[in-house]
């Protein structure tokens, strides 16, 4: 049950990801298109509606990801897993500034959140700004296309569908990365005329430097409290393992006359995993094939 929660709570987060890069290939048209086209999307997710749906499934999907690190009993993983968990981990710090400096910013200051506000501000940026900012749709696509691969990889129809997902994988992250990214350009550009920035920033109500130091501080702080659960989830695996150990242990033979000896309650994926020993796994350890 809880997984296949966590596999919806994925599926709307990959949702809200597809429209959100949609919209951005509108910059391949022009700035003012661009801002037209935000007009749907804001009607799909800038609603009561909408935003419980996103926001839900956000914190769900986050703390589902910390529960399956705490009940991992290995951390001998695959490349692809160490690859999904890395880029998973890493969206906090990328994403943190720019939800904070958009949703929050519109909620305690009345910013108007729109993209002349967000391609302004990476113009007075410096680059470690404007390169997180590219690199938040590029780490989201491929940690949830990992996901998708391995949540799907076994279903009747996946091989047959497979070179229109390659396809799909392919242009809607392109596309929206280059139309952001011409919109930037366009954007610096412009900023060159004398007092554009100024008017522009006074047309989204820019908050005061107080105010922006604020945001800063409350995305750090957003960033802190991740990793404070991170640790604490990690720190916890050895007190957990100490605790079942009290309650027996299941020894497991090899055929190499290796023997092993874990806490009960272990798969014996889990127990092969911790000895080091291969062990076939093709969904990951997910209960999804019969390896």
């Amino acid at each position: 049950m809880v997984g296949r929660l966590r596999l919806w709570s994925g599926y709307l987060l990959f949702f809200y990801v597809v429209t959100h890069l949609l919209n951005h290939t509108f910059g391949l048209i022009s700035l003012r298109v661009l801002e037209v086209a935000r007009h749907w999307f804001v009607a799909i997710w800038h609603n009561p509606v909408g935003q419980t749906v996103l926001y839900g499934a956000l914190f769900a999907h986050f703390f589902f990801a910390l529960s399956s690190l705490y009940k991992r009993r290995a951390l001998r993983l695959s490349a692809w897993e160490w690859t999904q968990w890395i880029l998973g981990a890493s969206i906090i710090p990328l994403g943190a500034v720019h939800v904070v400096g958009t949703r929050l910013a519109n909620t305690l200051y009345d910013v108007d959140p729109g993209y002349p506000w967000v391609l302004a501000s990476l113009v007075t940026t410096d680059w470690w700004g404007v390169t997180r900012q590219f690199a938040l749709p590029v780490v989201v696509w491929i940690h949830a296309c990992i996901g998708l691969h391995f949540a799907w990889r076994l279903r009747p129809w996946y091989q047959a569908w497979l070179p229109v997902l390659y396809a799909f994988a392919l242009l809607v992250p392109v596309g929206g990365i280059v139309g952001a990214a011409i919109a930037l350009r366009d954007v610096a550009e412009l900023a060159q005329q004398p007092g554009f920035l100024q008017d522009l920033f006074e047309r989204v109500n820019v908050p005061t430097q107080a105010g922006i130091d604020n945001l800063y501080a409350i995305s750090r702080d957003l960033q802190i409290g991740a990793l404070v659960l991170l640790m604490g989830v990690l720190s916890a695996r050895p007190l957990r393992d100490l605790w079942e150990r009290r309650a027996g242990v299941v020894r497991l033979d090899y055929d190499d006359r290796r023997s092993i000896a874990e806490p009960t309650g272990l798969t014996i994926l889990e127990m092969s995993r911790i000895a080091g020993i291969p062990h076939a796994s093709v969904c990951g350890g997910r209960g999804r094939c019969s390896t």
